[in-house]
């Protein structure tokens, strides 16, 4: 059909058979769910106000969302649940990721704040995934805000290992900055005394939590090694790029890769060995592909 004519029979349909109009919009959101088109069976399910089904698709995929760094339409699909809909916790921690990424802190606190109001009320009922994303959540405000003694105390009252839920744990943080430091986990390039005890403390937490090994961990540590490498520091950088050198997990991801890369480049650069630098920078060319990686 012509899209006037779609429109005036879908309008017609909705206002003469709203239940049709729902019991359609909600077979299709299946049949794009079995199609794998996650988009198209959310934005079905929320065409039906299904809002139970558009949740358990949401949370079906936020992996997939978070990882192509898709905020814009995680904050789209969040605001289109009624706020009578009690969205699931883990919901609720993405969505006050989410604002916190995209520069709304304010939000995010409030999220933050009603969420722990809600788990505290029923402690028997906390799932170790939903502390999970929590410590997640506040580590990320912390690191943003530039205060981290709260989260510090959240971080020691945890009796128990968190589990790695990959939403929080896979998470990228870097897209287009050569250097860490730039970024938030960087502390945007502000270096002090209190800065390397601040990463220090949290590399050590997250350790602690068996998180030793997640990007959120990697980044903290390629911070510390950057700020160490303009301090002068190099036994401490090189202790650090080491730790990220000997997991290898900075090979999987293309923004941790580079600045590990470059700063071994840095390091041979000050030891007076500019032939093995730039090897360092024409292996880690070849080992980009040019296809995605093209920015880096």
């Amino acid at each position: 059909y012509h899209h006037l004519v779609r429109e005036f029979y879908a309008r017609m349909l909705k206002q003469q058979a709203p239940a049709r109009w729902s019991a359609l919009h909600r077979q299709a959101s299946l049949v794009h769910a079995h199609m794998g088109l996650s988009e198209e069976a959310i934005d079905h399910a929320f065409m039906a106000e299904d809002y139970e089904l558009a949740a358990s698709l949401l949370d079906k995929h936020l992996h997939e969302l978070v990882t192509r760094g898709e905020f814009t339409l995680l904050q789209n699909d969040f605001a289109r649940f009624p706020a009578s809909f009690a969205l699931p916790p883990r919901l609720q921690l993405v969505n006050a990721f989410v604002h916190l990424f995209m520069g709304q802190r304010q939000v995010t606190q409030i999220l933050i704040e009603q969420l722990e109001q809600e788990l505290l009320g029923r402690p028997q009922e906390v799932e170790p995934e939903w502390l999970s994303g929590l410590f997640f959540v506040k580590a990320n405000d912390a690191f943003y805000s530039g205060q981290f003694e709260e989260w510090f105390q959240f971080a020691d009252s945890i009796p128990q290992r968190l589990p790695k839920d990959p939403v929080f744990y896979d998470f990228n943080y870097n897209f287009n900055q050569p250097l860490v430091r730039n970024t938030t986990f960087g502390l945007k390039g502000v270096i002090t005394p209190t800065t390397a005890e601040v990463g220090e403390r949290i590399s050590s937490i997250l350790s602690r939590n068996g998180w030793s090994d997640s990007l959120m961990c990697q980044y903290v540590i390629q911070s510390l090694a950057e700020g160490y490498y303009e301090w002068n520091e190099l036994d401490r950088c090189d202790e650090f790029l080491s730790r990220l050198i000997a997991g290898g997990r900075y090979l999987e991801v293309p923004g941790l890769y580079v600045p590990v890369r470059i700063m071994m480049a840095k390091r041979r650069l000050a030891a007076g060995d500019s032939v093995a630098a730039r090897i360092i920078i024409q292996e880690s060319m070849q080992r980009l592909d040019p296809a995605t990686d093209s920015h880096w």
